[in-house]
């Protein structure tokens, strides 16, 4: 007989790497999270074990996984409105009245850009 389908296969540090961490984000006991996936649990009980002692690397990123903050920063919206004449600049970034925008034109036209 075919020794390869009599064996069964063995299957490397990366897939149990995977299952581990599939398992950790479950919530699951180890039990239950073998007997969803058809694993045998004296198999996992010893990949918990060694990574325990040596925690696997994220298979996508290389990397041990770790909970961090990451920095945001938050940059304000753009100006919706920017008026430049000479050296005057104005800048609004929300809606402006009509009848305010009116006044802020005349005043520049009277005063820095009629000069």
């Amino acid at each position: 007989m075919n020794q390869q389908l009599t064996q069964p296969k063995r299957e490397g540090r990366a897939m149990w790497a995977l299952r581990y961490q599939q398992w950790q984000a479950s919530g699951l006991s180890k039990a239950s999270f073998c007997e969803q996936h058809g694993i045998k649990t004296a198999n996992f009980y010893f990949w918990c074990a060694v990574f325990r002692k040596d925690p696997p690397s994220d298979p996508i990123r290389g990397a041990v996984p770790t909970a961090a903050f990451v920095p945001v920063r938050i940059h304000e919206p753009a100006p919706l409105l920017t008026l430049h004449c000479g050296d005057v600049t104005l800048s609004c970034s929300g809606p402006i009245p009509t009848e305010q925008l009116t006044q802020w034109v005349k005043a520049l036209r009277r005063g820095v850009c009629s000069q």
